[in-house]
């Protein structure tokens, strides 16, 4: 959290201009109990098709993909 008090990290994804995506999926994933850290992990990865998302959290993202 300090970092981003600092502005050494901000987000580039405004939550409430994705928030239909973000619903859409809640509900595809709503079995998985997906947080909302992972969801906006997802929008990212939409926005931005040729970056890879790095993760440690492959069993999540191994359905996420």
């Amino acid at each position: 959290m300090s970092f981003i008090e600092e502005g050494m990290v901000h987000s580039v994804l405004q939550m409430t201009d994705h928030i239909l995506r973000l619903k859409e999926l809640v509900t595809r994933y709503s079995e998985k109990n997906p947080g909302l850290a992972d969801l906006c992990l997802i929008v990212l990865s939409e926005m931005n098709p040729k970056i890879p998302v790095l993760t440690t959290d492959l069993k999540d993202f191994r359905v996420y993909k």
